[in-house]
């Protein structure tokens, strides 16, 4: 399992994880190895403290060390990571580059359902733009149909993966599953927090059916 840090109460959160996880392994009589990212990424007191420019900066990097370390992660067939809280902003550039989404089971007396939110665009995506108006702030977004249909055939696969029934759009009448599978078939990673659980389409295979 691979393991990211964040500063501030990061570094003390890993060490209950680390401990909780060796507790649950010995438990079950599993073996658990943990592979820390070598960075502690940045949360967002350090943030406040500098400027737009090398906020956006720090934001970038930190986002860009993480998808390395979770595509090496899943080259290495590893699926999961835990992570503590680190800033909101390089996690958006995240979920936009590695098409993230939510996936959260509620279990109830009378059934189950599962939400699955999108979060490869709109709010949860995106990019800060500082005008020359230091007082501005300008924020971009995108919503494509591509996304959408990729985001909807995850769903579908992951509700027919738990409870059968149709495995993709193309069985619901989806006008660019060809697109999509394009993207969606290379595979899924999923990192978790406290209480989160994000799937990327990164580089292992999230598809139930076919190669």
């Amino acid at each position: 399992m691979g393991l990211a840090i964040g500063g501030g109460t990061g570094p003390e959160l890993a060490e209950i994880f680390e401990r909780a996880l060796r507790e649950l392994a010995a438990r079950e009589k599993m073996h658990a190895e943990i592979i820390r990212s070598p960075r502690e990424y940045r949360t967002y007191g350090p943030m406040a403290a500098l400027t737009s420019a090398e906020a956006v900066r720090a934001t970038e990097e930190d986002a860009a060390d993480y998808i390395r370390f979770v595509r090496e992660l899943a080259a290495d067939g590893i699926r999961v990571a835990f992570r503590t809280a680190f800033n909101a902003q390089s996690l958006y550039l995240v979920r936009d580059e590695l098409l993230g989404v939510k996936v959260e089971p509620m279990r109830h007396s009378d059934g189950e359902l599962l939400l699955i939110r999108d979060e490869t665009q709109g709010f949860y995506s995106g990019r800060n733009d500082q005008p020359a108006d230091p007082l501005r702030i300008r924020r971009e977004t995108l919503f494509s149909r591509e996304n959408t249909w990729c985001v909807l055939d995850f769903s579908i696969e992951n509700a027919a993966a738990r409870w059968g029934g149709a495995s993709t759009s193309t069985e619901l009448s989806s006008p660019a599953n060809s697109i999509c599978w394009r993207i969606v078939s290379r595979n899924g990673f999923a990192t978790t927090s406290a209480s989160e659980v994000f799937a990327f389409t990164s580089t292992s295979r999230i598809r139930r059916t076919g190669n």
